[in-house]
């Protein structure tokens, strides 16, 4: 550096010789007066607690530097502490200070918290009994209980209308618990009755008429007596082969009696006679006159006519075979109804011949034959 009283443009106008050509390269200070001119300086060690520190000044003019020394502060730059006991809810607790710069520590009280209670019921109260409400600190778990006040009943009031079977009175319910009482008891009521009849009255048998409560089903019966049959008569004639007689039916049950008889009148018949023949049947056709009723009788024909033997060995004497005659339903017809003629002789060799004539219900005639 080199350091010039004048300014600069005097300076200028000075010639340097060749043996100081230093002068040319030096950095020049103008206008000097040979002291220092120094800055504010600057912090370059920071004091603490406990050490100084240091201010460094440079002069404006040469860049030359000086130190001062900086008192230490005796004031300690102290953490954010850390809880080194931890407070309870009735007890309290210690934060501790570290100093930044040195080993000093201090120490701060931390109060304690007090209790962190929350409740919850742990017995309902009823209308009648007192509950409990329990408070826990939800830090140390201490608890203490209070009583929940017993309310009272709270009663809804309801009318109930007398019946015949029950009084009235007022119902009075609490609509917390349930609990129930009555009282402003009334008469009963009326029964309400409404009759029907449940068995009908016959002719000859009571009834019964039933009256019922509307309200209550209680009942009671009533008789209903017996009408007694109401007949009516008719008078029924005979016939040929019944009775007649007076017939009195009831027009209420249906209930009937006969009396009056009269004798049946008999049948006054016609009889027509169709004689059989030795191949069809007859018949004998008996008709009323009165009631027209009709019956028929069949006379079987002769269906079967024998004798009952058909060849004889010569012995001189006469021969009369016996006649046999078996109707068209498979049985005999009396002899009674027919004669029975021999040819003569009847003991000598040869061929005779038995007329079998029939008379009465029976027409017509046959000739069998036999050998001796």
């Amino acid at each position: 550096y080199s350091y010039y009283t004048g300014n600069e443009s005097l300076w200028n106008t000075i010639s340097i010789g060749d043996g100081n050509t230093s002068l040319v390269y030096s950095k020049m200070h103008y206008n000097s007066t040979g002291d220092h001119s120094w800055n504010n300086g600057t912090i370059t060690k920071q004091p603490t607690c406990v050490s100084t520190g240091i201010k460094t000044y440079t002069c404006t003019v040469c860049d030359e530097t000086k130190e001062e020394t900086i008192n230490a502060t005796g004031v300690h730059t102290w953490d954010n502490g850390t809880v080194t006991k931890q407070p309870t809810c009735i007890g309290t607790g210690v934060k501790t200070y570290s100093c930044t710069n040195c080993t000093a520590t201090k120490t701060e009280t931390i109060y304690a918290e007090g209790h962190n209670y929350t409740s919850r019921v742990t017995q309902e109260a009823t209308c009648t009994e007192n509950g409990v409400r329990t408070y826990t600190c939800s830090v140390c778990n201490d608890s203490y209980t209070d009583v929940i006040e017993a309310p009272g009943h709270s009663y809804n009031h309801q009318v109930v209308p007398p019946t015949c079977i029950a009084q009235g009175y007022t119902k009075h319910t609490c609509s917390k618990c349930g609990y129930s009482y009555n009282d402003s008891y009334t008469e009963l009521a009326r029964h309400s009755y409404s009759g029907k009849i449940t068995q009908q009255a016959t002719c000859t048998v009571n009834g019964v008429k039933t009256h019922t409560c509307t309200e209550c089903n209680d009942s009671y019966t009533e008789t209903i007596t017996a009408s007694g049959h109401n007949y009516s008569s008719k008078i029924v004639s005979p016939t040929c082969t019944t009775q007649g007689y007076t017939k009195h039916t009831c027009s209420v049950c249906g209930d009937e009696y006969n009396d009056n008889y009269v004798n049946a009148t008999s049948h006054s018949n016609r009889v027509t006679v169709s004689k059989a023949t030795t191949t069809k049947n007859g018949s004998v056709v008996s008709k009323c006159s009165k009631c027209g009723k009709s019956t028929i009788q069949v006379i079987y024909y002769p269906k079967t006519i024998s004798l009952s033997v058909t060849s004889y060995t010569y012995d001189g004497k006469v021969k009369t075979p016996s006649v046999k005659v078996v109707g068209s339903n498979g049985k005999a017809i009396s002899s009674s109804n027919y004669t029975v003629s021999y040819a003569s002789g009847r003991k000598n060799v040869g061929k005779y011949a038995v007329k079998i004539t029939f008379k009465g219900n029976y027409s017509g005639s046959k000739t069998l034959y036999f050998t001796i």
